[in-house]
């Protein structure tokens, strides 16, 4: 090892191993990742909870076994009722306490990664809209209304990691975007029960790019995030249920189907993208 390269090791050796600081760091980074891979655990169960509510609601099912259901014509009124206020209390919460939690939070998160103006990045991804993200969309699970869990899973865990840098100090890159691409990926990583999804999602989503200095930071997220899934759910868990099928007697005619499905799929894909620019386009000139 040459003398430039002995010295950087042993800066390295003293900042992150040897230092209560770096520990520190470590620990925090450890704790904020689990802490994603907790919210998708639980936007998973209220989503759950929510479809049996609403199913309660409309007089499918009782909220437990043998116990009372909703009994016509309640349970034609009721849910559109229930519908209604929710939405209003959405709406309500959002405008008065939790401004800025509009949309899915994808964009949002996207936005953090381009902009320089630290206050705009620290409203973004303050602990106000991490409180809102939660709340709100769980009262939308249990409104009946259809909603998805992974915009706001990435805008919580980029939330989630940026909080930490205000408690240690971490390096100035890991600050600007590292732990912002590290948090969106875990959470995708977590919703989806997909580590692989989760970093190519944040590469080629979120930085449109692949960050070297940064990629060490997403990749042990994004393990963290999905360790705790799959201890919680199972490695079967999948984001639209389980698997509970084997691929042990499969025929070659299914196997083929699979790659027949995802060439139609992204292709079907790239046309319905092609169409959403050129219409965006075209709206835009009206």
């Amino acid at each position: 090892m040459k003398g430039p390269e002995r010295t950087r090791f042993a800066r390295l050796l003293k900042r992150d191993v040897l230092s209560h600081r770096g520990w520190l760091r470590h620990t925090l980074f450890l704790v904020a990742a689990l802490a994603i891979g907790i919210v998708a655990w639980y936007f998973q169960l209220a989503e759950r909870k929510g479809d049996h509510w609403f199913a309660f609601l409309r007089g499918e099912t009782a909220l437990w076994d043998g116990g009372w259901s909703v009994p016509e014509p309640f349970a034609t009124f009721l849910p559109m009722i229930w519908v209604t206020l929710s939405m209003l209390l959405i709406v309500t919460l959002r405008d008065r306490y939790f401004r800025g939690t509009e949309g899915t939070g994808i964009p949002q998160t996207i936005a953090t990664l381009k902009t320089n103006d630290v206050a705009i990045r620290d409203r973004m991804l303050s602990g106000r809209i991490l409180i809102g993200k939660i709340l709100l969309l769980t009262i939308g699970m249990f409104s009946g209304m259809t909603l998805g869990r992974e915009g706001p899973s990435v805008h919580v865990g980029a939330a989630i990691m940026h909080m930490i840098t205000k408690w240690v100090r971490f390096p100035r890159h890991l600050v600007r975007r590292g732990l912002i691409l590290g948090g969106g990926g875990a959470g995708i990583a977590a919703a989806f029960n997909a580590p692989l999804a989760g970093l190519v999602f944040s590469f080629e989503e979120l930085a449109r790019s692949f960050e070297k200095n940064n990629a060490g930071t997403v990749i042990r997220s994004v393990i963290v995030s999905c360790v705790f899934i799959v201890l919680v759910l199972g490695k079967d868990y999948l984001f639209y249920g389980r698997v509970e099928s084997t691929d042990a007697n499969w025929t070659v005619g299914q196997w083929a189907s699979i790659f027949l499905i995802g060439t139609v799929g992204g292709f079907l894909g790239g046309i319905f993208a092609r169409c959403t620019i050129t219409g965006s386009a075209i709206a835009s000139r009206i």
